[in-house]
């Protein structure tokens, strides 16, 4: 008896010590909350010309030009900044949780961008973009 317990025990220990394997997965893991999301209010009686951004707890104000007409059946570029929050949606979130852009100065963004552009592989124009949205958006 007294062998069998020191096999079982032997055994969980060696178990306890081996490579811990977990699955890669290519989604955002389900606490990474942090996101920011675009709004569009079409129901509003008249248009103020600007629709709100929520970013986290921060609203954020976005020039109605820069959604593009349905109507007209053109195709227009996203301004910097609505190309560069895209860009931080997507881009920024694969590995960390989404910080709120207006936690941080303009200057603090520009060390956060020099640091992590080179690790999320960001072109120059996508980095380009999202430092005119996170500047825009920036802590006054």
């Amino acid at each position: 008896m007294k062998k069998f317990v020191f096999i079982i025990l032997m055994g969980m220990a060696v178990a306890s010590c081996a490579k811990k394997m977990t699955p890669a997965t290519a989604e955002t893991p389900a606490g990474n909350t942090g996101g920011v999301t675009a709004t569009a209010d079409n129901d509003k009686a008249s248009n103020s010309g600007s629709n709100t951004v929520a970013a986290g707890t921060a609203t954020i104000a976005v020039p109605a030009s820069a959604e593009g007409s349905k109507s007209s059946g053109e195709v227009k570029d996203p301004s910097p900044e609505v190309a560069g929050m895209q860009t931080y949606n997507a881009k920024c979130g694969r590995c960390h949780g989404l910080k709120v852009v207006s936690d941080y100065s303009a200057d603090r963004w520009i060390t956060v961008m020099q640091v992590m552009a080179p690790k999320a592989k960001l072109s120059d124009l996508e980095k380009e973009n999202v430092l005119a949205y996170v500047k825009a958006n920036a802590k006054r």
